[in-house]
């Protein structure tokens, strides 16, 4: 499932778990989008630790399947909920029969992929009806992430891993998909605290993995200055693209 980009996601799951959050208020999001009940079949491509899998269930209590090719993040998600199904697979090769799904999402996964159109054109197959929901960051985005401040490589490295939007909306299209949207995803702006300086020192995003070691040394020492301002502030912007399979 994943580019060749030296990370072990294995190693780092410990980190996703420790950091991420906030998956409540994307399942939410995702319910409101997928209109499903407890009879639907929803996948989740990429869980990763599972939360937002966990969630999404508890919210609608539909039957979802969780896919990750990482065996240490699917024993983080095995935690969160009995009622998902887990299955350890490559995006690109789903094992799943054609038209199983009622409804599927894949949150910030694509930049991991080698192969984005063919794992579309999975979607696309194994997708009974219903929409997709495919959460990315744009390029625009990339430019200004709080951290290319502190970090010189970390926009360079973006960039050539997150598809361009214009990109993913053809693949949807050349897949079959029809009626593809895209709408902002937000987080509100808060101060960067101890706490900030704490998931940044553990690499808690994938970027900071393939940042040179004394680029991330130089740059946690700016970051500490700057927070030790008190002025500066982070928030995250991303995309939900969303598509419909008639």
């Amino acid at each position: 499932m994943h580019r060749a980009d030296r990370i072990n996601y294995d190693e780092i799951a410990h980190r996703y778990e420790r950091h991420r959050s906030g998956s409540e208020e994307i399942a939410k999001e995702l319910a409101r989008l997928a209109h499903v009940d407890g009879d639907a079949v929803v996948l989740d491509v990429g869980c990763g630790t599972g939360s937002a899998s966990a969630a999404f269930q508890q919210l609608t209590e539909a039957t979802v399947c969780a896919v990750d090719a990482s065996a240490e993040m699917l024993r983080y998600a095995q935690r969160k909920s009995r009622a998902v199904k887990l299955v350890r697979a490559d995006a690109r090769r789903l094992p799943f029969c054609d038209a199983r799904f009622d409804f599927a999402y894949a949150l910030m996964l694509i930049h991991h992929l080698e192969d984005v159109p063919g794992f579309v054109r999975e979607l696309y197959r194994v997708m009974r009806r219903g929409k997709v929901a495919i959460l990315t960051c744009s390029h625009e985005w990339i430019k200004r992430h709080p951290m290319s401040r502190f970090f010189p490589s970390f926009a360079p490295i973006d960039l050539a891993r997150f598809p361009q939007i214009g990109s993913v909306r053809r693949w949807l299209r050349d897949a079959g998909f029809v009626k593809i949207d895209a709408r902002p995803v937000k987080t509100k702006p808060y101060i960067a605290d101890m706490e900030y300086i704490d998931k940044v020192a553990d690499r808690w995003v994938s970027t900071l993995q393939l940042i040179p070691d004394d680029e991330f040394q130089e740059g946690l020492k700016k970051l500490r200055k700057a927070v030790g301002s008190g002025t500066l502030t982070i928030h995250w912007e991303g995309l939900l693209l969303t598509a419909v399979k008639g």
